[in-house]
């Protein structure tokens, strides 16, 4: 299973016990944006997921907890807030470029700069802290 596949499906496992979703297919339509088959059938498949995928589900997570704003849904928030931190983990991994992340021999005579998706989430991102 590939690192973005094994991200999804613990994502989809916290929601899952915090009672968010009920099944894979209802995590695919719901938070990915996606077929009711979607998660399933990348994981079967071993497909790499998109990084616009990610963000998707970084702004559903994101739409999730400020629809949740009554104090009835702290515990749901706290799910919707860990799930968040593990996809913009994520995301934020992609934005950094290889030449510096620990490890790497030394900087190119180049840096290439590193494919940034959609800018989007992190205003969303931003908002809910600030809320």
């Amino acid at each position: 299973m590939n690192k973005e596949i094994k991200l999804l499906e613990g994502i989809y496992e916290q929601l899952r016990i915090a009672d968010l979703v009920s099944s894979k297919a209802d995590f695919s339509k719901r938070f990915l944006g996606k077929s009711k088959s979607y998660l399933t059938s990348m994981a079967a498949r071993q497909r790499h997921i998109s990084s616009d995928v990610m963000v998707d589900l970084s702004e559903a997570i994101i739409a999730e907890i400020r629809a949740k704003r009554d104090d009835r849904y702290v515990a749901d928030r706290i799910a919707l807030r860990h799930a968040m931190v593990a996809v913009n983990g994520y995301l934020a991994e992609q934005t950094i470029p290889p030449c510096l992340k620990k490890g790497a021999p030394s900087l190119p005579a180049q840096i290439q700069p590193a494919p940034f998706p959609r800018i989007g989430w992190m205003n969303s991102l931003i908002g809910i802290w600030q809320a």
